[in-house]
């Protein structure tokens, strides 16, 4: 229930009572990824805490390429992240989408990270999160 007289107390206890965003996993830690490449606890953990301020000004964006590759650009942004949550084996984040069709749909998306950074070999050495890339996951 919201109070009548809102204050920052009772307010941070409305928004806890409120129902989570569903999370959708972007990266996963210590293993290869797609690529073959690995990404370690303690780097995405500095990745994460440079990219929360993106989150917190909500520059943070999700891509759906309209062609398969990159560049990114303005026109594939079909969302942006709201939150980022790290369990110290995956990232997840929370979405909101720009068009509500693009909701209903992502149970069939799978997301991933772009970014850029330092490689050596299979391993990210330095990392910083540019953003979330949807992808259409056809289910079998």
């Amino acid at each position: 229930m919201i109070p009548e007289v809102p204050d920052e107390q009772n307010v941070k206890e409305v928004l806890m009572d409120l129902p989570r965003p569903p999370m959708f996993p972007v990266l996963r830690a210590g293993v290869p990824n797609a690529n073959g490449r690995v990404y370690p606890p303690e780097l995405i953990n500095k990745a994460l805490a440079d990219a929360q301020q993106k989150v917190e000004n909500r520059t943070l964006l999700v891509y759906m390429p309209h062609e398969h590759g990159l560049p990114l650009e303005m026109k594939d942004v079909c969302g942006v992240v709201e939150q980022v949550d790290f369990d110290g084996t995956y990232v997840s984040v929370a979405i909101k989408f720009v068009q509500e069709h693009v909701a209903a749909l992502a149970s069939c998306l799978t997301f991933s990270v772009t970014g850029h950074g330092r490689v050596e070999g299979d391993q990210i050495t330095d990392y910083s999160l540019d953003g979330i890339v949807a992808m259409s996951s056809p289910r079998s």
